[in-house]
């Protein structure tokens, strides 16, 4: 009843405890689930969408959900989830599409991609192309947040900041990061991270830069931001290479609390003959050794060639890998 295939995309109800999913396939589904009963999908919708459901998003209310599939016109599709009923659908663009975003304050959706941002109305199902004027350019967005009633803020390919009013560019905040990859608004600031492992902290209008913050780890490989989250006073930080970082919004100290491998398939696993420890490597090129009573990995190593298999010498002592090369 689950997914069958690489699950790659994922969007929150508002109610907080619904969540869409979508999948890779040649006829890709889009799930819906509760968390009260996660044995069975509250709704499949499939049949529009080809390849790759690449992004979904819900919309203020959670009554409609858009998803958006990987053929050759990215086409959008909307939905009243609850039945099932594809209410429109629309081409988006011949390049690649990475993002759809529901604005939580009105009733439009932004689309982003490479040297793509469009604003949608949904009554009917229609776009408007980002008005840039002399204060941006059309270059690749990557992500996009909402910090009040008729503003959205996007990240961009070449490290900037845009904050539109309506679909046309108000304020551009240039070079920010190496590359901005994932932005946060909350009901008084907007959040921003980058390919440097930078979170910066702005104004809502993005006038000001409060703080920025380094993100990193000795046991962390790499250091690229994907995304940010916020509850309360704490920001969940998510990295290409699979960390989660936790941050106090006061103090602005965090703290590392999960970890995995970083890309690609997991091929090798071996435990330890006589403690309660084993070890992996893959595609990502590591090596880690994880602690089962805490469930922590305790030792990474960079083997810098893809793993392929594992084993322990039968006193524990050493390690033997097997690699691609």
């Amino acid at each position: 009843s689950g997914h069958k295939d690489d699950t790659v995309c994922m969007a929150r109800h508002p109610s907080g405890s619904i969540f869409a999913t979508g999948e890779v396939a040649k006829s890709p589904r889009v799930l819906v689930w509760s968390t009260e009963d996660m044995r069975r999908p509250l709704i499949v919708l499939q049949g529009l969408l080809k390849r790759t459901v690449v992004s979904v998003t819900f919309s203020r209310d959670g009554h409609l959900l858009a998803a958006i599939g990987a053929d050759v016109d990215f086409t959008l599709a909307l939905y009243r989830w609850q039945t099932g009923a594809l209410l429109a659908s629309s081409p988006v663009s011949r390049d690649k599409v990475v993002q759809v975003r529901w604005s939580p304050f009105q009733d439009y959706m932004v689309t982003l991609g490479v040297k793509h941002l469009a604003f949608w109305s949904t009554e009917p199902l229609k776009s408007k192309a980002a008005v840039f004027s002399r204060r941006g350019h059309v270059q690749t967005t990557l992500c996009a947040a909402f910090p009040s009633p008729d503003s959205t803020v996007v990240g961009t390919q070449d490290g900037s900041l845009y904050l539109f009013r309506g679909y046309q560019l108000a304020t551009n905040m240039r070079k920010c990061h190496e590359v901005t990859q994932a932005v946060h608004a909350t009901e008084d600031m907007v959040i921003s991270g980058g390919k440097e492992g930078t979170v910066k902290f702005w104004a809502s209008d993005l006038s000001q830069c409060y703080r920025e913050v380094e993100i990193g780890n000795p046991q962390a490989l790499g250091s690229c931001i994907k995304t940010l989250f916020s509850r309360d006073d704490l920001l969940l930080i998510g990295m290409r290479t699979s960390e989660v970082y936790e941050m106090d919004l006061t103090s602005h100290s965090y703290a590392l609390v999960l970890q995995g491998h970083a890309y690609g398939d997991v091929w090798g696993l071996a435990t330890h003959p006589s403690e309660h420890q084993f070890v992996t490597c893959g595609d990502d090129g590591t090596v880690r050794m994880w602690d089962v009573p805490s469930r922590r990995m305790i030792m990474i190593r960079d083997l810098g060639a893809k793993g392929r298999s594992c084993t322990y010498h039968p006193d524990g002592s050493q390690i033997a890998i097997g690699l691609v090369s």
